[in-house]
């Protein structure tokens, strides 16, 4: 199974819910899901925010050598679930990619950090990191049947 998540730049809430997703999948002993992530408005090979390798940090995930990307052709055709850090990112998506492969990391979305703080990038990461505790259920579950 292939996980892409998904915002605007891909310099901040998708490197981050990537790298901790990894985190999860590795403590869950979860070896059969691969995670990436890409940006709808990104400039590719833009590094992620220094605050954003802070706040992963906190969470055992190392991005510091994530470079951005945007979505592609190939990243929608390779693609099994897309998860949106916002339901604007998710609208952009739909006429693309089919209902089933598309979902919200959080229903309330995810508070984007970008040119905040370092105190916004620590509260989205802890806004992910719990967001991505129930995924990572929602995952196993599916493992499971």
């Amino acid at each position: 199974m292939k996980v892409v998540f998904v915002c605007t730049g891909n310099t901040c809430r998708s490197p981050m819910a990537e790298g901790i997703f990894k985190v999860l999948l590795k403590e869950h002993g979860i070896s059969d899901i691969n995670c990436e992530s890409c940006g709808l408005a990104a400039c590719p090979g833009e590094p992620a925010s220094e605050y954003a390798v802070e706040a992963a940090a906190v969470f055992d995930a190392d991005i510091s050598s994530h470079r951005s990307r945007a979505l592609s052709r190939y990243l929608i055709d390779e693609t099994d679930l897309f998860v949106c850090m916002t339901s604007s990112h998710l609208s952009a998506l739909s006429p693309f990619v089919p209902s089933d492969k598309l979902m919200l990391l959080s229903d309330k979305g995810i508070s984007d950090p970008y040119m905040g703080s370092r105190e916004d990038y620590a509260l989205c990461a802890e806004q992910i990191y719990n967001s991505l505790k129930n995924l990572i259920k929602t995952v196993g579950a599916d493992k499971n049947e």
